[in-house]
C-alpha cells in the first residue's frame, strides 16, 4: 500500500515539475492572452522584450479582447509601457492569482480591470539596490557627464521624482481616486500592500 501511494505521488510529483518546467510566459487562447513570468525557463520580471512581445501579440491578433496577468513585477519603465499599449488596444485585464508592483501598471491599462476571486494587487514604493546603483554609475558616469557619486546622486533625486510623477499620472489618468494613488507610495520597498478588494473596487483600480 505504501508503495503504491509513493509511486502515484512520484508521478504526480514528476507531472507537476513537467508542467511548471515547460509553462510559457506567453499563451494565447481566443481572446486572450495570458502572461505569467513566475515559471518560465527564462523567468525574470516584466522586461522589455515583454514589451516587444505584447506589440507583436496584439497587432497579429486583432480578436484579442482580454489579458490574464500573473507577475511579481520586474522593470516600472516597462510596466508602464505595458500599460499604455493596452489602453491603445482597449483590452480588458483580469488578475487570478497576483499582480505585483510593476505588473499594476500593466492591469491599470486595461478598459475594464478584473480581479477574480482570491486574485491580489501589490504595491509598494519603488527602490534601486545599492549594488546596481554602483554598477549604473559606473557604467554611464561618461555619458552623464557625472564627475563624482554625488553628481549622481543630484540626478537620482531628479529621476525619482520623474518616476513618481509617471506613476502618479498615469493612476489619475485610469480614475483611480488620488488618495489611494498616494497611499500605494506608503509600503517599504522589502514589503508589500494589498489591499482589500472593496479598496480596490471604491478606489476605482478594479473596475469589476
Amino acid at each position: 500500500m505504501f508503495m503504491r501511494d509513493f509511486i502515484s505521488f512520484g508521478v504526480l510529483f514528476v507531472s507537476l515539475f513537467f508542467s511548471i518546467a515547460t509553462a510559457q510566459r506567453f499563451s494565447v487562447d481566443g481572446d486572450t492572452i495570458y502572461f505569467s513570468t513566475l515559471y518560465a525557463a527564462d523567468a525574470p520580471g516584466i522586461n522589455w522584450d515583454d514589451v516587444t512581445e505584447f506589440d507583436n501579440l496584439l497587432r497579429a491578433n486583432p480578436a484579442i479582447k482580454n489579458v490574464v496577468l500573473e507577475s511579481e513585477g520586474g522593470d516600472l519603465y516597462a510596466g508602464l509601457e505595458i500599460g499604455r499599449m493596452f489602453i491603445d488596444f482597449a483590452v480588458d485585464t483580469k488578475v487570478t492569482v497576483f499582480c505585483e508592483s510593476a505588473c499594476t501598471y500593466a492591469f491599470l491599462g486595461g478598459q475594464n480591470r478584473i480581479l477574480g476571486r482570491g486574485g491580489r494587487l501589490g504595491f509598494h514604493r519603488s527602490w534601486w539596490a545599492p549594488e546596481n546603483m554602483r554598477s549604473y554609475y559606473e557604467s554611464e558616469k561618461s555619458y552623464y557627464g557625472w564627475k563624482t557619486p554625488f553628481d549622481f546622486s543630484s540626478w537620482v533625486v531628479e529621476d525619482t521624482q520623474n518616476d513618481t510623477y509617471m506613476i502618479m499620472s498615469m493612476m489619475l489618468e485610469r480614475g483611480v481616486d488620488a488618495a489611494f494613488a498616494v497611499e500605494t507610495l506608503k509600503a517599504e520597498p522589502s514589503d508589500m500592500w494589498y489591499p482589500y478588494p472593496k479598496q480596490l473596487r471604491t478606489a476605482n483600480v478594479v473596475t469589476e
